[in-house]
């Protein structure tokens, strides 16, 4: 930046607080593929997730169908039913906005022995 110009003014929005730190430290565009980088893989780390209390449900690949069937003889020969029911990794996260009042409870005791 040239030494005559100001740098931009950060806004104030009255209730929130401005931090100078980004929502996503990583991957960041202007850094070379060679010399490698950080990616979020899984959807439920994104830092936005944390942002406020919620939960859901997810299906991730690799997807396959779960086939549950039966035969039957009837007059007019054979039938086959089938009930096909997709399949992969599923995710279900609760992101909650503070701990519970167990685990509040319980840190007292349990944190002399983490060190």
């Amino acid at each position: 930046m040239p030494a005559n110009q100001q740098p931009p003014s950060v806004p104030t929005t009255a209730g929130f607080a401005r931090l100078s730190a980004p929502l996503y430290p990583s991957p960041v565009q202007n850094i070379p593929h060679q010399v490698g980088g950080v990616v979020i893989t899984n959807p439920a780390l994104a830092p936005h997730e944390m942002l406020y209390e919620h939960e859901y449900r997810a299906l991730y690949p690799p997807f396959y169908y779960r086939v549950k069937g039966w035969w039957a003889w009837t007059p007019f020969g054979v039938e086959s039913h089938d009930k096909w029911e997709l399949m992969g990794t599923e995710v279900r996260v609760r992101y909650k906005s503070r701990p519970s009042l167990l685990q509040r409870i319980a840190d007292p005791f349990i944190e002399p022995f983490l060190d």
